[in-house]
Order: C-alpha cells, then sequence, then structure tokens
C-alpha cells in the first residue's frame, strides 16, 4: 500500500483553539502537546508553540497550527487492558517526512504511561514507525502470537522483527505488537 495523498498533497490541519476538554500536558521541541481522553477514547493534538523556533523555520508567527492529529481508542486486548490503538492519524503536509510520528508516539508513552498496540493491518508507513520504534533503547516492543510474547527488534527494511526463526510478524492474523515506555 502507497501513501494517501489528498488534494495534491496539501493536507493542512490549521490553527489550533484548545477548548474546555483539552489540557496541556507539555512540550516536545517547540510543540505544546495537547490531550482530551473521555470513555475510553483520547485525542492528542500537536501545535507549533507561539514564537518557538519551530514555528519561525516554518513560517509561523502568530498564530499556533495544527501539526499532528491523533485519534485513539480503548484496545480490547487481554495482554495490556489499558493499550490504545491508533485510529487516525494526521500530519500537516509542510511537516511530513520529519519522522514526527514516532517521536511523538514515543513522547506520550513517557509523558502518560501510554501503551499502543499496533492495529491488525498496517501500511508500510504503519510498519516504519513501529520499526523505528523498536530502535529506541527506553521503548520497549513486544509481540504476541497464541500465548507466546517475543521481544521485537528493529529489522531490516523498516519492518520490525522477532530475530526468531519461523516467527515472523507480518504473516500471520495471530500476531499483535504492543509497545510502551520503560524508562
Amino acid at each position: 500500500m502507497d501513501r494517501i495523498i489528498y488534494g495534491a498533497g496539501q493536507q493542512k490541519l490549521g490553527a489550533f483553539q484548545p477548548g474546555i476538554m483539552y489540557k496541556r500536558i507539555g512540550s516536545y521541541k517547540g510543540l505544546s502537546v495537547w490531550l482530551s481522553a473521555h470513555h475510553g477514547y483520547m485525542s492528542v493534538k500537536v501545535c507549533c508553540e507561539k514564537r518557538s523556533n519551530i514555528a519561525r523555520l516554518f513560517g509561523n508567527k502568530a498564530k499556533q497550527d495544527c501539526v499532528m492529529s491523533i485519534h485513539l481508542e480503548k484496545s480490547r486486548a487481554r495482554l495490556f487492558k489499558e493499550s490504545y490503538e491508533i485510529s487516525m492519524v494526521q500530519i500537516d503536509s509542510k511537516y511530513q517526512g520529519f519522522g514526527l510520528a514516532p517521536k511523538i508516539y514515543r513522547y506520550l508513552m513517557k509523558k502518560i504511561g501510554l501503551t499502543l498496540k499496533a492495529g491488525t493491518q498496517q501500511s508500510p508507513g504503519g510498519r516504519f514507525i513501529w520499526n523505528e520504534l523498536a530502535k529506541y533503547k527506553d521503548v520497549q516492543v513486544v509481540g504476541k502470537k497464541n500465548k507466546e510474547c517475543y521481544d521485537m527488534e528493529a529489522g531490516e527494511e523498516r519492518e520490525m522483527s522477532t530475530g526468531i526463526d519461523g516467527v515472523n510478524c507480518y504473516d500471520s492474523g495471530n500476531f499483535t505488537a504492543y509497545a510502551y515506555y520503560k524508562g
């Protein structure tokens, strides 16, 4: 599956004005991170902070541009009962290509204790993100196949690996991956 491009590649998320549902949870390299959580769902907005270096770099001096929007649903997983699956992620087109998704996922894992569960179907881009997560020394990526758990490692060609012959995470519907911050 290739990258999906909407409207000549111009994904614009616009300015973000946090309402009462959103709480600012912190800052990551000139980006403010906002969270809204309720009834098994989370919404995360990542925005340029006004007058930050990143805002100046991308030509945003006055308003708070939304750089990235993430929607998560509580997983029904039995292994990690408090895990969340990403149901939608959008990145403003001018911020794409900087590896922002795995960095923000790691930030959320560390900041709020988020455990992510991989979707049952992944695009090449999704596989790349999980492979990047497996590269972090402070993020643990584990895979579960049937009743066995495996530590995952960054693999070749942008794909995670179990490092065990005969146990492939992308050839079976019985494989589930999780990532969490281990500190």
